[in-house]
């Protein structure tokens, strides 16, 4: 079963997120500050968008149903199995660089300073 409309709709909401970090990373590295459009911010709305949309996606298509404990610890296990492996590999092979030059990895936080009401 496919379900295009919604993988349009994540794929938009994808692009939101990388025009909004392009827009960050601007304005965090270039002099003058960003010179992308001011409304590529609304890019993260984008993140929550795609997540739900992921969530949704990843239940819609589960094989089987989801109706016990047991099946929901499958439907669990399976998950982190697929998810966790990836993710440390590339953390264990960043950790080296992290540990000795953090300044090359970004934070967005020190150019969007929380601004008070």
């Amino acid at each position: 079963m496919q379900i295009r409309n919604i993988q349009y709709l994540r794929g938009i909401a994808a692009i939101a997120v990388v025009l909004v970090h392009i827009h960050l990373l601007e304005g965090k590295t270039l002099v003058q500050g960003a010179v992308t459009p001011s409304f590529f911010n609304l890019g993260a709305a984008g993140v929550d968008l795609f997540f739900v949309i992921s969530g949704f996606i990843m239940v819609f298509i589960q094989p089987l149903r989801i109706d016990s404990l047991a099946s929901y610890a499958r439907f669990l296990a399976h998950r982190i199995t697929r998810i966790y492996p990836p993710f440390w590999c590339i953390m264990l092979l960043l950790l080296p660089l992290w540990l000795t030059h953090p300044e090359m990895f970004n934070n967005f936080y020190h150019y969007c300073p929380v601004k008070s009401r």
